[in-house]
């Protein structure tokens, strides 16, 4: 069990490591596009920004159950940052599937997810 939370709050470090890497361009970039955004607006500002599809990550998030685990399979896309498009869809799923923590592997998850492409 330990070690299950032990890579369970590693995965959420090293994607909130990615947020604000990424994150260095889109804060800039929302403050002088966006001088005013409504809560739901700020909600969603980063998976807007990625061009991330939320309505899919909306329905992730309403298949879970309270305290599942979960994992995200997709491919890995066109090479960004310092990785992936893939890496882009697991670190925002991190933030939007909160509370629920992602799981160290498909085999250990209670819910496994499976996108076709990270466009």
């Amino acid at each position: 069990m330990r070690v299950r939370l032990a890579l369970a709050r590693l995965s959420a470090a090293a994607a909130l490591v990615a947020l604000a890497v990424g994150g260095r361009h889109t804060w800039r970039d929302l403050g002088h596009a966006h001088e005013h955004l409504t809560q739901a607006q700020a909600e969603v500002a980063a998976a807007t920004h990625e061009q991330l599809p939320i309505a899919t990550f909306d329905r992730l998030r309403a298949e879970l159950k309270p305290g599942q685990t979960w994992w995200l399979e997709v491919p890995k896309g066109a090479p960004e940052g310092f990785g992936d498009r893939g890496n882009v869809y697991r670190a925002f799923a991190v933030y939007w599937l909160l509370p629920n923590l992602p799981a160290s592997s498909a085999a250990t998850a209670g819910r496994v997810f499976r996108l076709g492409s990270a466009r």
